[in-house]
């Protein structure tokens, strides 16, 4: 039975909403905000509830909130355009990571400010000022003496403009780069320190949006000095409820867990790691090693027996020089299944000359067909043009780690929570790994993002990362190992000794080897 609404009702219901969003937050969120995605209304969950009541009254606040969660599009958007519909005399701040992702969420303030139907029902005085960018802008009403921007936007170390602030968002300020060292995270704090509260008004309001990283990042520090703080999981740990039920239903956050339960507490759960919790959690590393029991070190795969579907690549990391303060050079080379499984077939290390690490890593290509991924630098840049040249048919490609390392679903991180998700398999023979394999596990058990990567986890996670970009078929000829051992020989006779001195002059460029090349 559809319902017919008069036009006059109609607009007796949006006076009504309009009057409410006024003196409600919340309200004025669902009512005004529109979806990213589709230009629909939003539906607050209950979480969105729960933040506007915490942030009212409250000069300093915390809230940690789950990844997808809308804390950007509740408050660093709808609550700043309610706080200056409300007071168009507030000069407010967005601070990000950088400047140019706070003025991501600036620049839909402005497109509120000058297009919302919905928010001039509400605030129809709500209107752009003079000055008009996303950097910083102005609203109409604001008082005419006043320099400082009604909306500013900056980043971690950049300049800020306005001598005093009534309102400031911090949001997504801290993330797996800003977080990964304790420099990095108290840096972040002192810039907030010295450069933000000090242009404080005496009723400024503070609201510190953050996914919960470390337990001495910025935001855990301030709650710890009485800062008023509170997460918003997106289930509740007390009662099992759904926080929005909206977006995430129980069979996304059961996906979710079941993809991914290494980040679980600390992305959905907002429960931060604890100053050195271990990555890799003993449980992953026992699980994957069962799956490989009875499996071993593979030397060489023919084409038969390579799975449909599945890719082949070696990852290197590469150390060049004998001494032992030099670091090891780790060859790992790594099948991918159909299913995504990633098993280790071979995995060697070692301090080798440059001859000795172009003949090695060559060799995977004769006996597994696989593509050779060799992290870039000036020195490693000329021992792959050197492979090239002695390699024939290998396929050899630069790997530029870059800051991604670092990151908690794509950096060596990841391997954990593929292996929390069991996805890799490691080969245990009868119970015990080989050296080798027990020398991976010790450089996971050890690993500190912080600190100086295994070389052994290097390789593997170069090789993981490479699968992940490239998702290239596999290609493998049959392969008759005896004659490629011998094209092999016949190649490494043809090289001159002048060659060979190139090469120790431009890859070794820390240690003087002398008589050992």
């Amino acid at each position: 039975m559809s319902v017919s609404i008069d036009r006059e009702s109609m607009v007796d219901v949006v006076r009504a909403m309009a009057s409410l969003s006024r003196v409600n937050p919340a309200t004025f969120c669902e009512f005004v905000l529109r979806d990213e995605r589709t230009a629909t209304q939003i539906v607050n969950g209950k979480m969105h509830e729960q933040w506007h009541e915490f942030i009212t009254g409250k000069p300093r606040c915390v809230i940690w909130a789950s990844v997808e969660s809308g804390k950007s599009q509740q408050i660093t958007i709808g609550r700043t355009l309610w706080e200056l519909g409300r007071d168009p005399s507030k000069r407010c701040l967005v601070i990000s990571k950088t400047k140019a992702q706070a003025e991501k969420f600036t620049r839909p303030l402005r497109h509120y400010i000058e297009s919302s139907h919905f928010l001039h029902i509400v605030f129809p005085h709500l209107k752009p000022g003079r000055r008009w960018t996303d950097g910083a802008f102005d609203v109409a009403g604001k008082p005419g003496a006043a320099k400082d921007a009604s909306v500013e936007a900056t980043g971690l170390d950049g300049n800020i403009l306005g001598a005093r602030y009534d309102w400031v968002v911090i949001d997504d300020l801290l993330d797996w780069e800003t977080t990964r060292t304790r420099y990095q995270r108290e840096k972040g704090l002192s810039w907030l320190r010295s450069t933000v509260f000090g242009r404080l008004t005496a009723d400024a309001k503070v609201v510190f949006l953050a996914n919960a990283w470390e337990r001495d990042d910025a935001a855990h520090v301030l709650a710890s000095e009485g800062w008023e703080s509170m997460r918003s999981p997106l289930v509740d740990p007390d009662t099992n409820e759904l926080m929005w039920e909206e977006r995430w239903p129980r069979d996304r956050v059961e996906e979710w867990r079941k993809g991914n339960p290494a980040e679980f507490d600390r992305q959905i759960m907002c429960i931060a790691r604890r100053p050195g919790d271990q990555r890799f959690k003993d449980e992953w590393i026992d699980a994957c090693l069962a799956r490989g029991a009875g499996r071993t070190l593979v030397y060489a795969l023919g084409a038969d027996d390579i799975p449909e579907g599945a890719t082949i690549v070696t990852g290197v990391d590469l150390g060049v020089g004998l001494k032992q303060s030099n670091d090891l050079t780790a060859i790992a080379t790594v099948m991918c299944h159909k299913d995504g499984t990633r098993e280790l077939l071979w995995l060697e290390s070692g301090r080798w000359t440059a001859p000795e690490i172009v003949k090695r890593v060559l060799t995977q290509h004769e006996r597994f067909g696989s593509v050779i991924f060799v992290e870039s630098n000036a020195a490693q840049d000329f021992l792959v043009q050197f492979a090239r040249l002695e390699g024939g048919g290998a396929q050899i490609r630069r790997f530029n780690t870059g800051r991604t390392k670092w990151h908690p679903s794509f950096g060596v991180e990841g391997i954990a929570a593929e292996m929390s998700a069991g996805r890799w398999i490691f080969p245990s023979g009868t119970g015990t790994p080989d050296n080798e394999t027990r020398a991976l596990m010790d450089d996971m058990r050890f690993f500190d993002p912080a600190s100086h990567t295994g070389d052994r986890l290097m390789a593997l996670w170069i090789a993981r990362e490479a699968v992940r970009r490239s998702e290239f078929p596999h290609r493998m000829e049959l392969i008759d190992h005896n004659e490629a051992q011998r094209k092999r020989k016949e190649r490494e006779d043809a090289i001159s000794a002048e060659l060979w001195d190139g090469i120790a002059s431009m890859v070794d460029l820390t240690d003087d080897i002398g008589e050992d090349w």
